[in-house]
């Protein structure tokens, strides 16, 4: 009995071109298509029936990559997602990576084994060229954190000019510098966001000091170790501080307070996401509020939509970049 792999070989093409012969994938070029019925016909080979039903078969499944369930952040969105996933008759699986690189491949592994039909990251390990890859077969998009340059689905807010908008208002009020509080993991968000703070700064001929950058964990207690480090520039420090996140922003407050540095009144905090707890801690955080319903909402809505084009519906194309409206919501740690 004949094998995929040669007929592949005998046609000159790869067993994933065989493939998409033999399921009738409208990207292949009628000449190849041709050969390759050709070979298919001469050497008698018949397709693994049982084989090639299973790879077809939906499993009404969408895996969603997260770092971690201590971001608040997320919770909103996934939310979202589950919405649209169970009225199009999806569940959600919702897995953690913990930003180990390894542990986010073999979640993948479900969707290249057909355990999934399609994927969500809400972060990742991948290059682009990897991205790239992985969506030429599979579904996939991308969601608030995106790859820059990366030819697949993605959702999202524009980072820069949302941190340039946060940090322009600060000094705007009458704050001639400005601290950054970033994370270590370099997410793309965070590097956006470092990217608008910068230019904020520029724009008002105020040249970045890398003594006012402060990184750590992506976390309350990062924020809480960040507000240290400020503390330690002694009598320099500046009167503003912009968080990545909410949940460093309230690390960072917390910490000052404990000190005796009264927020707003020596020192303005800005965060950034708009999470539940930022309206209800006390005092309320101003913040940077992003769409998270509706980013959920879209990013599962253009998964399925990519699912149902059916295999070949990652390969060319056009893909979309949906880029939603941010807001600055200003309450009681800034003046």
């Amino acid at each position: 009995m004949s094998t995929i792999k040669e007929v592949a070989y005998k046609a000159g093409v790869s067993v994933a071109t065989v493939s998409r012969v033999i399921n009738h994938d409208e990207a292949v070029r009628p000449e190849t298509r041709s050969k390759v019925l050709d070979v298919i016909g001469e050497l008698s080979y018949t397709p693994n029936l049982l084989g090639r039903h299973l790879r077809q078969t939906r499993t009404n499944k969408i895996l969603v990559l997260i770092p971690s369930i201590s971001n608040q952040f997320y919770s909103k969105i996934i939310r979202a997602m589950e919405k649209v996933a169970e009225k199009e008759g999806y569940d959600i699986l919702v897995c953690m990576t913990h930003n180990d690189p390894k542990t986010e491949r073999r979640y993948i592994e479900l969707l290249t084994t057909r355990i999934a039909d399609g994927i969500i990251f809400l972060s990742s390990s991948l290059t682009g060229t990897e991205m790239d890859l992985l969506a030429s077969d599979h579904p996939v998009v991308q969601c608030s954190e995106y790859i820059e340059g990366s030819s697949t689905d993605t959702v999202g807010i524009d980072d820069e000019k949302a941190a340039y908008d946060a940090v322009s208002w600060l000094l705007e009020s009458g704050h001639d510098r400005v601290v950054f509080m970033g994370s270590k993991t370099r997410y793309s968000s965070g590097l956006r966001r470092e990217r608008g703070y910068k230019k904020a700064l520029q724009d008002r001929g105020v040249d970045p000091d890398d003594r006012f950058m402060i990184f750590e964990d992506y976390s309350y207690p990062g924020g809480s170790r960040m507000a240290e480090a400020f503390l330690k520039l002694g009598a320099d420090r500046p009167a503003a501080i912009f968080c990545i996140s909410d949940s460093m922003a309230i690390g960072c407050i917390n910490k000052l307070l404990e000190e005796g540095i009264r927020v707003p009144d020596d020192v303005s905090v800005m965060g950034f996401d708009d999470t539940s707890v930022a309206k209800v801690y006390n005092p309320a955080i101003s913040t940077v509020a992003q769409p998270q319903a509706e980013i959920g909402r879209f990013a599962a809505e253009m998964l399925i939509s990519r699912i149902k084009r059916g295999p070949s519906s990652g390969r060319g194309g056009k893909t979309e970049k949906k880029i939603l409206k941010h807001s600055l919501v200003i309450r009681k740690t800034t003046i």
